[in-house]
């Protein structure tokens, strides 16, 4: 009866141990998952700024190279029509 009870006693006790390494390597894998995610996450957050603001630098320098364009189209037109007025 005694070798029962201790047989039982051992088994319990190892079940519970059982679980409480499991659910601590439960907590650690998740743990370094979920870290891994944040860093993926931000990762690409990073990706994402950095492509925006080149976005936003091209844009400028198309508004600007439109601007100059359109002054040069403005100052031949002027010219040209100063010429004509000469003649």
């Amino acid at each position: 009866m005694e070798v029962i009870l201790v047989a039982v006693l051992v088994a319990l006790v190892a079940v519970v141990v059982g679980s409480a390494i499991g659910f601590q390597l439960h907590n650690i894998l998740s743990a370094k998952s979920q870290r891994a995610v944040e860093e993926a996450s931000a990762q690409q957050m990073r990706r994402a700024n950095a492509r925006s603001k080149e976005i936003l630098l091209e844009a400028k320098e198309q508004a600007l190279q439109v601007r100059s364009e359109q002054r040069k189209a403005s100052t031949n037109k002027d010219s040209k029509t100063n010429d004509n007025k000469a003649v």
